[in-house]
């Protein structure tokens, strides 16, 4: 492959100083192998680790004696000629003092420049640049594996560790993935596989796939890697995560009841619960919440539809929803809590028995207790006295919601049944 070894362009700084030689600017005497296609506005592709030709050039002027310096820069992203006033960091090139310069084996896209000092005229200084050698090379690829989805994904890098005008330019080369059965069998082309991503089908045995990179042989230089392969990557059948199909939970509410809602338990899934209509008191981001509904409100155009919603999510970031829609009871009355009702229940948590107070007395009073599944546990009534109305209960240790209904008003408020 032929090799750019020099262009000349660069900028001439010198200043009188009282020599004759010394006002003399020091030139470039250039002795190079001119390729006639360059790729890249005159840079040329070079295989990984390829052994480079030798910096050959010269110069006269000034005294005609002269110091040399070489720098390297692996800062390419120039799109202009002013390397002077570049952002570009240089690095100092240690031993490198002669003329010309060996490049050692390309392993990364890389510029090179001389620095040429008269050493009787220190002001007489040239500043001269090399073309970028741009590297070649194919990167690993990687796969990373969904489940539950259409298709498992393969997912890759950029395979090769040129600038992004060379990355960005997919005309100048094409892609084909390849499968095997085997990490070192024979390779199949994919047809239609020629982007940087490849999705496989779902798969029953592990697949390894590989993707193939060629340079376009009639108009640009690769040299003896015109063509080169990534490593292969394994596929593997996974069972994918079983997600919930229903939440249990009561589907018919009373305003202020408390609830819980579940589902089973996976180790493999996170839970994220949305609830409209209520609030949720315990339990986000595990398989079972309580949930605390509000007021009942007639629906309305458009409105929101009050219920459950669970997304769980695998592994893989695959996600699912779950909905549960719940109705919350209408009542003919108001929709008050105890405290705005001036209803009290002492003492809470309870044993056996619990005492409510109404705000009146001789009111009519119709009372059930609700657990947190929507059972109904208990129910009865009485006629309110002035010092309270005591109720027997033999519930079992836990949380219920008792619910109150008289004079046209509904309220009601949790209830805590401790230990007996």
């Amino acid at each position: 492959m032929k090799k750019s070894l020099f262009v000349i362009f660069a900028s001439v700084l010198f200043v009188f100083n009282g020599s004759a030689q010394c006002n003399v600017p020091i030139t470039q005497i250039v002795e190079y192998d001119f390729l006639s296609d360059f790729p890249i506005g005159g840079d040329t592709v070079y295989c990984y680790n390829e052994i480079l030709d030798e910096i050959i050039s010269n110069v006269q002027g000034g005294s005609g004696v002269y110091s040399y310096k070489w720098y390297f820069t692996t800062d390419i992203n120039l799109l202009n000629h002013d390397l002077l006033n570049s952002p570009a960091t240089w690095t100092l090139i240690n031993g490198a003092t002669n003329s010309n310069y060996t490049p050692p084996p390309i392993t990364q896209s890389i510029r090179y420049k001389r620095v040429t000092t008269d050493v009787n005229c220190p002001a007489l200084t040239r500043n001269d640049f090399t073309f970028v050698y741009h590297l070649y090379k194919v990167d690993q690829i990687e796969a990373i594996q969904k489940t539950c989805s259409p298709s498992i994904e393969a997912a890759s890098i950029i395979d090769h560790t040129a600038d992004p005008l060379w990355k960005n330019t997919a005309d100048w080369y094409t892609i084909q993935w390849e499968y095997s059965d085997s990490e070192t069998g024979v390779f199949i082309p994919i047809s239609g596989a020629t982007n940087f991503i490849y999705l496989p089908p779902n798969i029953q045995n592990t697949i390894y796939y590989r993707r193939k990179y060629s340079l376009d042989p009639y108009s640009h230089y690769g040299g003896t890697c015109n063509v080169q392969l990534s490593n292969a990557v394994a596929i593997n059948p996974v069972m994918c995560s079983t997600f919930s199909s229903a939440i249990t939970g009561p589907a018919s509410v009373v305003p202020h009841q408390t609830s819980i809602y579940s589902v089973d338990e996976s180790v493999e899934l996170e839970y994220d619960w949305t609830v409209w209509g209520g609030d949720i008191v315990s339990g986000q981001g595990t398989n079972t919440i309580t949930v605390l509904w509000g007021e009942y409100y007639p629906p309305i155009m458009g409105g929101r539809t009050n219920g459950v919603t669970l997304k769980e999510t695998d592994i893989f970031y695959t996600s699912n929803y779950t909905y549960l829609h719940v109705a919350i009871a209408a009542t003919t009355g108001i929709n008050k809590g105890f405290a705005s009702s001036g209803v009290s229940v002492f003492p809470n948590p309870i044993k056996n028995q619990f005492t409510v107070e109404m705000p009146t007395a001789n009111t009519a009073v119709n009372y059930t207790v609700y657990s947190t599944t929507g059972v109904q546990m208990q129910s009865g009534s009485f006629s309110a006295a002035a010092s309270g109305n005591t109720i027997s209960t033999q519930l079992p240790a836990g949380m219920y919601q008792l619910v109150l209904n008289y004079d046209g008003v509904f309220t009601s408020s949790r209830l805590v049944v401790s230990g007996q």
